[in-house]
């Protein structure tokens, strides 16, 4: 919980160059967190010889690809340099994102549409 704690501490009370290293940063990271998501869904089914339907293939390769970059977020966040914490603010927040999104619509939006 202390580093839950300290996190927090140090969002809050964060100088503008990290802001501005998280919010110019976001856009470009989001794609390598998304292309990290078009590939590992490319991968899983063409190389794993494992069956997956399209509701099970989104729902994995959004939680693996949120995982990494979960981790990659808390390294960058335990670095003393602001930039470094922008950056990781910014990783978390495309792994959050896309956790989202990808969950939404495997989980909650494929079934109603008749996929199984």
């Amino acid at each position: 919980m202390s580093l839950f704690r300290t996190t927090v501490a140090r969002v809050r009370d964060a100088d503008p160059d990290v802001w501005r290293t998280a919010m110019w940063g976001l856009p470009v990271v989001g794609q390598f967190v998304l292309a990290a998501v078009f590939g590992l869904g490319w991968w899983l089914p063409n190389y794993n010889h494992v069956y997956y339907n399209y509701r099970l293939l989104i729902t994995v390769t959004t939680g693996i690809t949120a995982l990494a970059s979960f981790l990659v977020s808390a390294v960058l966040l335990s670095r003393p340099s602001s930039r470094a914490f922008g950056m990781g603010l910014a990783v978390g927040g495309a792994g959050l994102t896309i956790l989202i999104a990808g969950l939404t619509w495997g989980l909650i939006i494929l079934p109603h549409l008749g996929f199984p």
